[in-house]
């Protein structure tokens, strides 16, 4: 039950990303102003503190509690923030009552907003993508540091809910571990080694790349592909494309990793390749390029656009045959731009705007 304190409601799943953000507002805010309702798991990193954090249960009657708290917790907040538009029934929650859309923050995540895109065939389809489109455009405010994410939301949805700049997460910034490894490695330039996406979902297109750059594989130490989520038959099959192509020289990260030893490993990378058709991966792009590395991106996609603007240089995709490292004035123009911008001290004036 939220007490008379917890003006601010934060409404998420459980994701890597909410233990270290529940951490930083412990850390920087008053926590009291807080109340977390939190779909799936308990975190093992944070204890379960009945005042301010709630897990919904798995079971029938845990679930019917927690969306029961949910709509209480969501008529009282002052604030609501949507840890992305993910889950199907909070957003029909807010479908169902308009009233709190004014009030609410949609922190957009990419899949979510990106879900326009998918093919709607069926009358069923359709209609889901009516509901989201109500929800969307009648938001009051969205949350994003991705100005090309807000022109999508306004011309797909017709959001007319006001921008707030803000990274959200701490992956978003460079914090004190990546600066320490910054400067240790400099670029094999001879055999590169090689991180390809960040997950085994399809929308990183593994494939495409396979084809690309196993003409050059005998110039390459290693191919890193993280594959620790996303689709089961997918991943087999990337992951038996993957030792057909390059054999011994090909590693899946079939595990996951914790934060430490995942630095640690992108900071041995030297290029990084992203085929995704749309923004995402922007924590792990951020982190490469504080660490130095060379990233090659689609120029169609709006985290292409927003570095540019940054002035970050990274290079195209349809140039990944040649896999060339950037020269050693770029790399650190890129580090110094983003280890700027990037601040964990900006991203606690952000917030702290967005709760003001």
């Amino acid at each position: 039950m939220a007490k008379s304190g917890q003006r601010i409601l934060h409404i998420c799943r459980q994701d890597k990303f909410i233990p270290p953000f529940i951490e930083l507002i412990e850390e920087n805010f008053d926590p009291k102003d807080h109340i977390f309702w939190i779909k799936g798991r308990e975190a093992q990193t944070i204890p379960n503190k009945a005042n301010y954090i709630f897990y919904m249960k798995k079971s029938l009657f845990g679930q019917l509690n927690g969306y029961l708290l949910l709509i209480f917790l969501m008529a009282k907040a002052e604030k609501i923030i949507l840890h992305s538009l993910l889950s199907g029934k909070v957003t029909f929650l807010l479908f169902t009552m308009p009233w709190v859309l004014k009030k609410s923050y949609w922190v957009i995540w990419g899949s979510d907003l990106y879900a326009y895109n998918a093919a709607r065939k069926s009358f069923s389809s359709k209609l889901w993508e009516g509901i989201r489109h109500s929800v969307i455009r009648n938001i009051g405010h969205l949350v994003t540091y991705i100005p090309g994410d807000v022109k999508a939301a306004r011309k797909w949805y017709h959001a007319r809910g006001e921008h707030h700049e803000c990274f959200m997460y701490t992956n978003n910034t460079i914090n004190r571990y990546v600066k320490n490894l910054a400067h240790i490695k400099q670029a094999n330039s001879s055999q590169p080694s090689i991180l390809l996406g960040n997950s085994g979902d399809p929308s990183n297109e593994h494939l495409e790349m396979f084809e690309i750059i196993h003409q050059n594989s005998e110039k390459l130490s290693k191919i890193i592909i993280p594959l620790s989520y996303g689709k089961a038959s997918y991943i087999m099959n990337i992951r038996k494309k993957g030792f057909e192509y390059f054999r011994e020289k090909f590693h899946p990260l079939d595990k996951f990793m914790d934060y430490q030893n995942y630095i640690s490993l992108l900071s041995e990378v030297d290029i990084a390749l992203f085929n995704h058709k749309r923004q995402q991966a922007m924590g792990t792009t951020i982190t490469l390029l504080a660490l130095g590395k060379t990233l090659y991106l689609r120029p169609d996609t709006n985290q292409w656009n927003f570095l540019a603007d940054l002035g970050v240089t990274v290079k195209n995709i349809n140039d990944a045959g040649k896999l060339t490292p950037l020269d050693e004035a770029t790399r650190r123009k890129n580090m110094m731009l983003v280890h700027t911008h990037f601040s964990i001290s900006r991203l606690i004036a952000q917030l702290d705007n967005l709760f003001s």
